[in-house]
């Protein structure tokens, strides 16, 4: 809200945004003589399209010649939870050698989240079904995707009819609502 010192005849009379009216629009308010201005939200915006958007407010006076001032308004948009994490891929194939080295790393899994922060940040594990079958023998890095061997393994005893294992991994962000 812009003030004026002079006296009311050429106190603020008008109020005009400029910039992206595409989203924003002004709603002037008059209560008693006194203009207060409001940006109001025109649009739906998506910080994953554009987070920072400026518009400028102008005021002019009731003076002849009017006067006017401006000020610029920067208005940060705010991350919500609305992208799920994707996989790069939706397969991922390796093989591995019986008797490797507990702790190898057999194979990284990759998902992007399009959202900022805590939204945005991936973490890694087996399904239910999966570390219930195959917990004894490989492992997760919640952090990285990182799959490493934790057991043995002996193409001879594998229990999978085609001496594969099929891991079912899931990742879901650090949002409150994840």
């Amino acid at each position: 809200k812009a003030r004026d010192l002079d006296s009311p005849p050429n106190s603020i009379r008008t109020y005009d945004l400029q910039g992206d009216t595409e989203h924003f629009e002004l709603q002037v308010i008059a209560t008693g003589g006194v203009l207060t201005p409001e940006i109001i939200l025109r649009k739906k915006v998506n910080r994953e399209e554009k987070e920072l958007y400026t518009v400028t407010l102008e005021a002019s006076d009731g003076g002849t010649p009017p006067q006017t001032g401006s000020v610029t308004i920067n208005i940060q948009i705010r991350d919500v939870n609305d992208n799920i994490p994707v996989f790069e891929n939706q397969t991922y194939e390796t093989s591995v050698m019986e008797n490797v080295p507990k702790f190898t790393t057999v194979m990284t899994v990759h998902a992007n989240d399009a959202d900022a922060g805590p939204y945005g940040e991936v973490v890694y594990s087996f399904t239910e079904v999966t570390q219930d079958a195959y917990g004894e023998l490989f492992a997760i890095d919640e952090t990285t995707g990182d799959i490493y061997v934790t057991g043995i393994i002996d193409y001879e005893q594998a229990e999978a009819p085609d001496k594969r294992y099929t891991l079912d991994v899931q990742a879901r962000d650090k949002g409150e609502d994840s």
